[in-house]
């Protein structure tokens, strides 16, 4: 200890001053680069994680208290999705059509004599099928039978109206229809086996007729 001091009262003055200030900068310096700023941008760092997630959970607190509305939202267009493939549907279902139009016949009180599908004709997005079909019956009451066909779930369209074979029936002037009914699909569900069951459905139909006594 004696010799340190003597080295170090041997140290001019002004260089032990300088060792005096210098220690405690350096001190400072090694304290703040090796132990202060990595603890502050480590505080930054949880804080800028901090304010994320307070975000996240305001965002998720939002969504938690508007999740009935988004589901009613949801369900409105589940629905127009069903509205829209009733509409349109993926298959052409020549079976069903002629269910419905013989339905809407017997209903508007007309006779329903030949149905016969054609193909399936490929547009842009979707598929045209054109039906030629025959009825019987009084002008007002095909009218009838008309307005009922355009209020079915899916598209049906009545074109190319011709009547002939005019006669009178019970003071009512009876007439044959011959015309053009057009629906549609889905381009993505026509197939060529719904054409070919078309075929053979309008075989079928052709040769049917109706037998009911007109009220």
């Amino acid at each position: 200890m004696d010799q340190f001091f003597d080295k170090y009262s041997k140290i001019p003055l002004s260089l032990r001053w300088l060792i005096i200030v210098a220690i405690p900068i350096v001190i400072f310096f090694v304290l703040y680069f090796f132990v202060y700023d990595p603890k502050v941008k480590e505080l930054v760092k949880k804080k800028e994680a901090s304010k994320a997630l307070e975000k996240t959970y305001v965002e998720n607190a939002a969504i938690r208290d508007n999740l009935p509305k988004f589901q009613e939202e949801v369900n409105i267009l589940n629905q127009q999705l069903e509205r829209a493939v009733t509409l349109l549907p993926n298959d052409a279902n020549v079976h069903n059509l002629y269910k419905q139009l013989f339905v809407e016949a017997e209903k508007a009180n007309i006779d329903l004599l030949s149905f016969k599908p054609g193909n399936l004709s490929r547009k842009d997005f979707y598929s045209e099928l054109v039906l030629d079909v025959r009825l019987r019956g009084s002008y007002h009451r095909i009218a009838e039978f008309i307005d009922r066909v355009g209020k079915l779930d899916r598209i049906v369209n009545v074109n190319n109206i011709n009547f002939s074979g005019q006669s009178v029936q019970k003071n009512e002037t009876i007439l044959e229809m011959n015309t053009i009914v057009t629906t549609y699909t889905f381009s993505s569900g026509a197939s060529a086996s719904a054409a070919a069951s078309s075929d053979d459905k309008g075989d079928d139909t052709d040769r049917r007729r109706s037998r009911r006594r007109r009220r």
